[in-house]
């Protein structure tokens, strides 16, 4: 399992980073064109079109998520997958029919604009959104790490070309970034379906729908409570503060966006592979395993960001938005804590849907909550802080609740021993402020020191580290 997931996980993340680090690469040009209020305009568009993804389609790419591996035959395969396919299709576009008639009064209210198409833009993004997660899940579950990885790109330089020019050579502003990512939703779905095809035909069938909406409607509160959990910082800092200071936190989570989409496409490659094995013995002691390799490579991760923030935004950015430094840190840790509540696969595995709507409803409560106390107190970033300590609980809760029905060894005192460690290190970069070569040398040595000590205690053994570097040499010298 381990030797499939290193294999399949490097494909995945290859792919997916070389992407996004073009996409951050690009920060230099689009803070120089675009303001922090057309940023924050970007962020509010993009958290509209996920919260709407969570409601339409029911989450059903859940339920093909669950039952698409563990069908029998490849007919019951394409029964699942081309019934989740044109589902999704058909619902999402009766919403984005009947809503465009009112989108000048949504873009005044969401977006602070008098643009209609802005929200034109951000509906359709949400349809071709929809239809690109759902066929990339479908390539997850197939197993097609490779072409999964080519969609990937081919939607995010699509994206990037496609906002380059218009931002750039047409001067569209906040318009052009729409249409980018718009273009690019419509290349990666188009592709992810192309590859996907073995497992499509024009065929529905009502009780394979049923089955999958039993499994993924009861998931849709637990999803909405885990969206405010996640994303209802930036609602409320719109409401609360200014759309700028939306735009101002969307640089920070840009910075930290490769941390996320690693957290993500690691997992993603996991979570089939755990429903097509739980059963075996040798698995719990497989994913304790996966998980002390995911939660040290996430804290080098968070260390390294965190410490090298100032000279990231330095370089990559203008000076309007310089103190997103401040918020990188808490992001990288969220970033981190989501992926750990990826693990909880007890309650998943023994079906608990409501037990787990209950625990994300809770967290995204406490979530909003917390943003009404911190953001009038500590402004952007008691916004952050708010979110970092509510997926905190929301992961402590449903790991403890979670390994009683499906007990996985994790190393309870290896976990807690680097934890402090990251901490400490992250507390002694704080002293280093300055720039320069000098700073620069140093904050590197503490970056080292951490790797050195995580390995001292276990958290990631030699074998480990080298069979990792073996795979990733095969897959990127072989012939």
């Amino acid at each position: 399992m381990l030797k499939r997931l290193l294999k399949d996980g490097a494909i995945y993340g290859f792919g997916a980073l070389l992407a996004r680090g073009v996409n951050i690469l690009l920060l230099p040009l689009y803070t120089r064109l675009l303001s922090p209020e057309d940023f924050g305009i970007s962020e509010l568009a993009a958290t509209l079109a996920l919260l709407l993804g969570i409601v339409f389609p029911l989450e059903i790419s859940q339920g093909l998520t669950r039952f698409f591996p563990s069908a029998k035959t490849e007919d019951e395969k394409t029964e699942y997958a081309s019934t989740a396919v044109i589902y999704i299709m058909v619902i999402c576009l009766i919403f984005v029919l009947i809503s465009l008639p009112f989108a000048k009064p949504l873009s005044l209210y969401f977006l602070e604009s008098d643009d209609q198409m802005l929200m034109v833009l951000a509906l359709l993004n949400f349809f071709f959104l929809a239809i690109y997660n759902l066929s990339a899940q479908l390539l997850r579950c197939q197993f097609l790490a490779l072409k999964f990885s080519i969609v990937n790109i081919v939607f995010s330089l699509v994206s990037i070309v496609g906002s380059i020019f218009t931002v750039a050579v047409l001067q569209i502003g906040i318009r052009g970034v729409l249409l980018g990512n718009l273009a690019g939703y419509i290349a990666g779905s188009g592709l992810a379906l192309f590859f996907a095809h073995q497992n499509l035909v024009w065929r529905f069938n009502f009780k394979k729908l049923k089955e999958m909406l039993a499994f993924s409607a009861p998931l849709v509160p637990s999803a909405l409570g885990y969206f405010a959990t996640l994303y209802i910082n930036r609602i409320m800092l719109k409401f609360m503060l200014t759309i700028t200071d939306v735009g101002v936190y969307n640089i920070a989570y840009r910075i930290v966006s490769p941390v996320n989409l690693a957290v993500a496409t690691f997992l993603s490659s996991v979570t089939p592979l755990v429903y097509e094995k739980y059963a075996t013995e040798s698995t719990p002691l497989e994913i304790a395993r996966i998980f002390r390799m995911f939660f040290c490579t996430g804290l080098v991760l968070i260390i390294t960001i965190s410490v090298f923030s100032q000279e990231i935004l330095f370089i990559l950015t203008t000076k309007e938005f310089y103190n997103a430094a401040t918020i990188v840190p808490v992001l990288t840790l969220s970033a981190l804590l989501s992926g750990i509540y990826g693990f909880n696969y007890g309650l998943y595995i023994a079906k608990k849907t409501g037990l787990i709507a209950l625990i994300n409803i809770f967290s995204g409560l406490i979530n909003i909550l917390l943003n009404f106390l911190f953001i009038p107190m500590f402004g952007v970033i008691g916004a952050a802080w708010a979110t970092c300590l509510s997926i905190f609980l929301n992961t402590f809760v449903s790991l403890w609740l979670g390994q009683k029905y499906y007990p996985i060894p994790f190393s309870t005192y290896k976990i807690l021993t680097s934890s402090i460690i990251a901490l400490t290190i992250l507390w002694a970069s704080s002293f280093i402020t300055g720039t320069g070569i000098l700073y620069i040398v140093a904050k590197s040595m503490l970056v080292i020191a951490s790797i050195i000590l995580f390995i001292l205690i276990g958290l990631i053994t030699f074998d480990e580290v080298k069979s990792f570097l073996v795979q990733a040499r095969l897959l990127l010298f072989r012939k």
